[in-house]
C-alpha cells in the first residue's frame, strides 16, 4: 500500500475510494492501515466534505526508512561483535558513521 501512495499520494490527496481501487483492498482492510499509517506518522488526512482524503508525508517516509537503516546497522553491528573480527567491526563503524552523515542531509 505504500507503493501506491508513494506513486499516487505525494503531492495530492487521495480519496479512500480510489485507495481501494489502486490495491484492491476493501475499505475496512484499508480504513485499518490507513489508520496506522496516520498515527505513525506517514500518512495525513483531511476532510473534503464528507469524504476523508489521504496523502503521503514525505517527512513520515524520510524518517521511517532513517529509523530502519539505523536498526539494520545496529544488528549488523552486534553481529561484527559477535565474530569478534576487529576489521569487519572497524569497517562496519565507518559505514555507519558515512550513513549516519548521508541521512543527516536528507
Amino acid at each position: 500500500m505504500l507503493a501506491v501512495l508513494t506513486f499516487y499520494a505525494i503531492n495530492k490527496y487521495v480519496s479512500m475510494k480510489d485507495l481501494a481501487r489502486l490495491t484492491g483492498l476493501s475499505k475496512s482492510s484499508l480504513s485499518i492501515r490507513l489508520r496506522d499509517l496516520v498515527n505513525m506518522g506517514i500518512v495525513e488526512s483531511r476532510r473534503w466534505g464528507k469524504s476523508k482524503l489521504y496523502r503521503l508525508r514525505r517527512d513520515g517516509i524520510t524518517n521511517l526508512l532513517k529509523n530502519r537503516i539505523m536498526e539494520f546497522f545496529k544488528r549488523v553491528e552486534m553481529l561484527a561483535d559477535s565474530l569478534n573480527d576487529v576489521v569487519l567491526r572497524n569497517d562496519l563503524k565507518r559505514f555507519d558513521l558515512n550513513i549516519k552523515e548521508l541521512l543527516d542531509k536528507v
